[in-house]
C-alpha cells in the first residue's frame, strides 16, 4: 500500500524501508508515553525524524 501511494515498485528496497518506517513509528507510538504525549503525536515526531526524503519517489 505505501509503495502504491508513493508509485514505487513494490519489491523496491525503498518500499521495504518505508514499510518498516512505518510500521516501527506506528508500534513506537502504541507504547504508553510518560511524557503523555497522544499516539498521533508520538507517531508524527517518529517521522519527522527522518525527514521527507524516504517517502519521495525517487527517479530512474
Amino acid at each position: 500500500m505505501i509503495a502504491e501511494r508513493l508509485a514505487i515498485p513494490p519489491g523496491s528496497l525503498q518500499a521495504r524501508l518505508a514499510g518498516a518506517t512505518v510500521v516501527t513509528a506506528a508500534r513506537l507510538a502504541l507504547e504508553p508515553q510518560t511524557s503523555g504525549a497522544r499516539p498521533s503525536e508520538v507517531f508524527e515526531g517518529c517521522l519527522d525524524l527522518l525527514g521527507p526524503a524516504l517517502f519521495e519517489p525517487r527517479s530512474s
